[in-house]
């Protein structure tokens, strides 16, 4: 059985609600991605081959209901141009 390795990909602020501020910090495994607040137990994204600022802040909206999502130290990868 092989082992699932966690890569750090980049920290987040979310404001999901007035005075609510949660540092998340997000992780790639597999094709997957996780999400950990420190708050309550790991979230999980939806599975991708590639993630951009773009998918990740979607992603942290959608599971925290967050308002706005600001990623920090490091960025990931900039979504592609056309």
């Amino acid at each position: 059985m092989s082992e699932t390795r966690q890569k750090f990909l980049c920290d987040a602020v979310a404001i999901a609600e007035p005075n609510t501020k949660l540092f998340i910090t997000v992780y790639k495994v597999g094709d997957g991605i996780e999400f950990s607040s420190g708050r309550g137990e790991t979230k999980h994204g939806s599975p991708r081959r590639h993630w951009t600022n773009d998918n990740i802040k979607q992603e942290i909206a959608l599971i925290y209901g967050a308002k706005t999502v600001e990623l920090v130290h490091p960025a990931p990868v900039p979504a592609k141009r056309s």
